[in-house]
């Protein structure tokens, strides 16, 4: 639609200028409607430059203010550099901010989870699970299912987040055959 109106107000402004072309042996004085018709012309071709003109002033919007950088804090139970951080959205955003590695345990099997779960708590350390995607609340249901319970910690960046704890594993030991023998 634009180039054809522009094309078709180029042919206009051109035809305006030709009428300005003078022959030889005529007089350099114009008839009034010829003058008419070529003002009109000139007119007509500043008309598309003007109305964008207005048509930008008009869109102006005044800059906005700078956007502040996010400012992500991260609580110090995950940030301790034993700690284990289990996420699904905000791993990246953990990364990003403080260095801290979030795993993205959703993408495993339930058996590999466990057995991820386990480990980890065979060393000791704390695991935290962030509540920050669909796939976590079922995790944190399997979490139970397996007798750990999730204690919450606080919020971050508007998720839940919570300590896993593992009840203590009752060591048996066994009946030596002297102890019974007494």
């Amino acid at each position: 639609m634009v180039p054809a109106v522009f094309f078709a107000v180029l042919i206009v402004a051109c035809g305006s200028l030709l009428l300005d072309v003078s022959v030889p042996g005529q007089s350099t004085t114009l008839a009034p409607a010829k003058r008419y018709l070529m003002q009109f012309g000139f007119m007509l071709a500043l008309l598309p430059g003007v109305v964008a003109i207005v048509h930008t002033g008009l869109k102006y919007r005044k800059p906005a203010r700078e956007r502040q950088p996010r400012a992500f804090v991260l609580p110090a139970d995950l940030a301790d550099e034993h700690a284990w951080v289990w996420s699904e959205d905000l791993s990246g955003t953990i990364w990003y901010y403080v260095r801290k590695p979030a795993f993205k345990i959703n993408f495993t099997d339930p058996i590999t989870r466990r057995k991820l779960l386990e480990f980890v708590n065979r060393r000791g350390e704390p695991q935290f699970l962030i509540d920050d995607g669909s796939d976590m609340h079922a995790i944190g249901d399997e979490i139970r299912g397996w007798g750990g319970t999730l204690e919450t910690r606080g919020v971050i960046d508007d998720h839940s987040y919570f300590l896993i704890r593992w009840p203590k594993a009752q060591a048996v030991a066994p009946q030596s055959s002297s102890a019974t023998s007494r």
